[in-house]
């Protein structure tokens, strides 16, 4: 039988516990084997913003993510050294696993802004993470998808890593917002400030 994995792709700059929670919820919801998290190069939606280097939020997700055995992190994207395209990810894990890509409630209305969205569709199922609070829909591009369209329950986290990297900014405490291990290493690196 295949193994259930979960993509869980974003910059992760820097991650935080609302990913972490989410991921976990998300992991037991759907009964996934796995969720692999997929720090991104230079997402298109994003293209043109600062963000700190992909090695710095690479080890992040490392140390944040250190003894969950169901949770790993992938340098695919990042090792690519260009603009990151959810299709070209999933088409390098479909061979081995049924694939659950991962994605906000803010995208779902936006998706076909997504490069080849109709394949991705064909590759995965879309699992919706719920982040502001609001109903969403399957809009009416997706219907003929909406087997594929699996809504997550999970609880509502009001940590966002803007939030985190403008308090750091402001030299305020992000105590508790990310894992111990993340905090030590943006301490230890003087990162965001």
């Amino acid at each position: 039988m295949r193994k259930r994995y979960g993509i869980f792709g974003g910059t992760f700059d820097p991650v935080h516990v609302g990913h972490l929670i989410s991921a976990q919820y998300i992991l037991t919801e759907f009964s996934l084997d796995r969720i692999i998290f997929m720090p991104a190069y230079i997402p298109p939606h994003k293209a043109g913003k600062k963000r700190l280097s992909s090695n710095h939020r690479l080890i992040m997700v490392k140390k944040a993510i250190k003894g969950n055995k169901h949770f790993t992190v992938s340098n695919f994207e990042i090792e690519k050294r260009t603009r990151s395209y959810t299709i070209h990810t999933l088409e390098h894990y479909l061979k081995e696993s049924r694939l659950f890509l991962i994605i906000g409630d803010e995208w779902l209305n936006r998706f076909s802004d997504w490069h080849r969205w109709r394949d991705i569709l064909g590759y995965s199922d879309l699992i919706v993470l719920r982040r502001q609070g609001l109903e969403v829909k399957i809009p009416a591009f997706l219907n003929t998808f909406k087997r594929k369209i699996h809504f997550s329950s999970n609880p509502l986290i009001q940590v966002s890593s803007s939030l985190i990297r403008q308090y750091l900014k402001q030299k305020k405490d992000i105590r508790y917002m990310v894992p111990s291990s993340v905090w030590q290493y943006i301490q230890k690196k003087e990162l965001y400030g």
